[in-house]
């Protein structure tokens, strides 16, 4: 009987032992399976991350389209109501320019017959540009007459209006 027992026992560490190794083989090839599922896996999320990517870079760049378009347009806008400001402050200047201009040969004239004396009064209570382009447009005999009757004071600041403006256009700047 011992034989016999140790003929099971024999029988028995081989069964276990088949058993062990075909679990274990069994066990390295769902090993391998999982590991080849978990790589699919790994693919799959990697493919699903890249067409992730791509939409949200498409969405990105669309919005940022739209956002560049929209400051254009506010850029477009304004550029125009700079050109509108810039029309206007031109028919400013073109009116004040003209304004000057207009000092005709009539009112010189007028300067001119007058007594130094009171032109000078006269001119005295003119602003001060359109007394200073009366007096460079009338002759220099006129000119010095009715300054020599004005305030000192007044008469300087009428001479360095004129120094000033005529240094402006010597040096090519438009007045």
């Amino acid at each position: 009987m011992q034989t016999r027992l140790r003929l099971f026992r024999a029988a028995l560490a081989v069964s276990i032992a088949l058993c062990a190794g075909a679990a274990l083989a069994q066990s390295r090839k769902d090993d391998s399976q999982r590991a080849k599922a978990a790589q699919a896996q790994a693919a799959e999320m990697q493919q699903y991350c890249s067409n992730v990517a791509a939409a949200a870079e498409a969405v990105l760049i669309a919005q940022q389209r739209k956002q560049l378009a929209e400051l254009e347009q506010q850029v477009q806008r304004r550029v125009q109501e700079l050109e509108t400001k810039r029309g206007e402050l031109q028919e400013v200047v073109d009116k004040y320019e003209a304004f000057f201009r207009r000092t005709d040969e009539t009112l010189i004239s007028v300067y001119t017959r007058m007594k130094p004396d009171a032109a000078a009064a006269q001119i005295a209570k003119l602003d001060e540009d359109v007394a200073a382009s009366l007096i460079v447009q009338l002759k220099p005999k006129n000119s010095s007459a009715i300054m020599g009757e004005m305030e000192p004071t007044h008469a300087a600041l009428l001479s360095k209006k004129i120094a000033a403006l005529a240094a402006t256009k010597r040096n090519g700047k438009k007045l």
